[in-house]
């Protein structure tokens, strides 16, 4: 009889606030200690965004540990390999089987990285962002990418990398107009609409 190989089992990850001990309970900000004041001081769309009454967990290392670094602008932090308790969800700002929320976490391990404000990200959240045709907002290396429309009307990769890593959405929509307006002055309102109606 042959014995079929077990599937590797899922690790989940945690960046956050640092302190937390193995065998410890995350729970969400809204009931956390100390961090009441972050929640108040939320607006409805900040926390309809960020929804501080999960714990956030994912499944790609990297993810977790730059939204450590992010912490760590704030406060100490740390990364932690978890497992979820009760029921996952997952979270619609990331692609299926990335990341999750859940109401608690079990801390399995303390990870010995130092993360400071100045630690530099591994990237990894950019690699899931997206425009809203689906396409990718960046390559591999975290420089800007033109939209299926962009890269229809001329725009290439090569003219958005001087934006830089991690350039943010408003300088890339800006420097596409740009061009835009170099490349094609005789673009209008009206081609673009056409375009869009070319779409399935």
């Amino acid at each position: 009889m042959v014995k079929k190989a077990k599937a590797p089992a899922v690790e989940y990850w945690h960046g956050g606030a640092a302190g937390r001990e193995i065998g410890e309970q995350l729970v969400p900000g809204t009931v956390a200690p100390g961090y009441s004041h972050v929640v108040d001081s939320m607006t409805p769309e900040e926390f309809a965004e960020q929804r501080p009454d999960y714990v956030h967990i994912t499944t790609d290392r990297n993810l977790a540990f730059d939204y450590a670094i992010s912490f760590a602008k704030f406060a100490p932090a740390a990364l932690y390999r978890v497992r979820p308790l009760g029921h996952l969800e997952h979270d619609p700002d990331y692609p299926r089987g990335v990341s999750h929320r859940c109401r608690t976490a079990l801390v399995l391990a303390v990870e010995s990285d130092v993360i400071t404000a100045e630690t530099a990200e591994t990237g990894a959240a950019r690699g899931y962002e997206t425009w809203d045709d689906g396409s990718p907002l960046y390559d591999g290396e975290g420089y800007p990418l033109p939209n299926k429309m962009q890269q229809h009307f001329g725009i290439t990769p090569n003219q958005l990398r001087s934006l830089g890593y991690g350039a943010d959405i408003d300088a890339i929509n800006s420097r596409v107009v740009q061009l835009a307006r170099e490349m094609r002055p005789d673009l209008t309102s009206p081609d673009v609409l056409e375009y869009q109606r070319t779409l399935p």
